[in-house]
């Protein structure tokens, strides 16, 4: 379309090498020992958590938080061929350990609470995935229950990650 409009190669070219994400959008954080660690804590809702859990072949999802009466089934379901595990987050933990039991009994699920919360998954994430995994922050759930809002919770996630170096 730029072509079309007159826009020349090079201009093109530049804007694409030069383009960047915001911040806690499908942000690579860091690779540690073929692990890559990504940010998406602004998928608030299972249609955005959707987007970023079709990126990858092999995760580790870091998910939960206030569900606000959506559910995450159909994610689960269409994703759980490709979960090597999942670290639940947030107030609405318990519903999201049923569903996980009961759409993929089989699937190693931790659910973390207390303090440091982020901390704690991100390194019960680095247990269970493997070389050439992602570990994926991609909550499917608002932020306000642990963090003061998506931001907070994705400067912790990158917080967590880098203390793992």
């Amino acid at each position: 379309m730029a072509r079309a409009a007159g826009v020349s190669p090079g201009a093109i070219r530049k804007a694409i090498s030069s383009f960047k994400l915001s911040p806690h959008r499908n942000q690579l954080v860091a690779e540690i020992a073929g692990v890559r660690y990504v940010n998406d804590s602004k998928a608030t809702n299972p249609h955005a958590a959707d987007s970023s859990l079709r990126s990858y072949d092999s995760l580790v999802w870091i998910v939960g938080g206030l569900l606000k009466g959506t559910s995450p089934r159909e994610l689960i379901e269409s994703h759980g061929s490709r979960l090597r595990g999942a670290i639940i987050i947030g107030s609405d933990t318990q519903e999201l350990e049923r569903l996980f039991s009961e759409v993929l009994p089989g699937l190693p699920v931790r659910v973390i609470s207390g303090e440091r919360v982020m901390q704690q998954a991100v390194r019960a994430a680095k247990e269970l995935a493997k070389p050439g995994d992602v570990v994926l922050l991609a909550p499917a759930a608002a932020s306000m229950d642990q963090f003061q809002d998506y931001a907070d919770r994705g400067n912790q996630f990158i917080a967590a990650v880098e203390d793992l170096k």
